[in-house]
C-alpha cells in the first residue's frame, strides 16, 4: 500500500469540493468556476447543472431526479425513476432542445407535471445548494465507486482525492488498483 498524504475529514471535504470546482471548464473570465443553478451546455455540447453534473451521464442524472423531486416533497422511487426517464430523453443527443433556455424550459415543465407544483423548477436555489449537492453526489455515488473499485477504504488523503477525480470523470481502472496496493507511486499516478 503506498503511505498516503493523509487529511482530516473537513480538510479532505473542503478541498474535495475546491477540487472538482476547479477541474470542471466552466469558468468566468477570471477563470473561476462558476457553480451553474441553471442547465447549460458543456464544451462538448453536453447538458450538464451545477458543478458538471452531466444530465446525459446515469449516476448524475438519478441523483439530480431524487434531488429535485425531493425538494418539492416528492420520495417515491417510481416518481425518481420516471423523472430520471423523462430527463434522459430531454437531453438525449439529437433531441429537440437545442439550446440551454430550451432544455431549462423542458425540464422545468416535466418537473411541474411531476410535483402538481406550478412553481417548481429544475435548477438550483443558489450557490450554496450547488456546493451541497455537488458535495453529496461525490460522497454517495463517486466515493462509493472507489470503495467498490478497490475492495476497501482508503483514507482521507490527496491520493483518495486524485482517485476521486478519477471516478468522477470514469477513469478508475487498468493496474492503477494493483500498484496502489504494491506501494509503486510512480506506476499508480503516471
Amino acid at each position: 500500500m503506498l503511505n498516503l498524504r493523509t487529511l482530516d475529514k473537513t480538510t479532505y471535504k473542503s478541498q474535495r469540493l475546491f477540487l472538482l470546482k476547479n477541474l470542471e471548464e466552466h469558468k468566468d473570465t477570471s477563470g473561476n468556476a462558476i457553480l451553474s443553478k441553471a442547465v447549460y451546455f458543456d464544451s462538448v455540447g453536453i447538458p450538464t447543472i451545477g458543478i458538471g453534473m452531466n444530465l446525459r451521464s446515469g449516476n448524475p442524472r438519478l441523483f439530480l431526479a431524487q434531488w429535485m423531486l425531493e425538494r418539492y416533497g416528492v420520495k417515491t422511487t417510481s416518481a425518481i425513476e420516471s423523472l430520471e426517464s423523462k430527463i434522459t430523453i430531454a437531453t438525449a443527443e439529437g433531441s429537440s432542445y437545442s439550446t440551454p433556455a430550451k432544455l431549462q424550459t423542458e425540464l422545468d415543465r416535466i418537473l411541474i407535471d411531476q410535483t402538481g407544483n406550478s412553481a417548481a423548477t429544475f435548477s438550483f436555489l443558489d450557490d450554496a445548494e450547488v456546493e451541497n449537492a455537488c458535495s453529496q453526489l461525490a460522497e454517495n455515488v463517486y466515493e462509493t465507486k472507489i470503495v467498490t473499485w478497490y475492495g476497501s477504504t482508503i483514507d482521507y488523503s490527496e491520493e483518495r482525492l486524485a482517485l476521486l477525480s478519477l471516478s468522477y470523470n470514469g477513469g478508475l481502472g487498468g493496474k492503477l488498483k494493483e500498484a496502489i496496493q504494491g506501494g509503486n507511486r510512480s506506476e499508480a499516478w503516471y
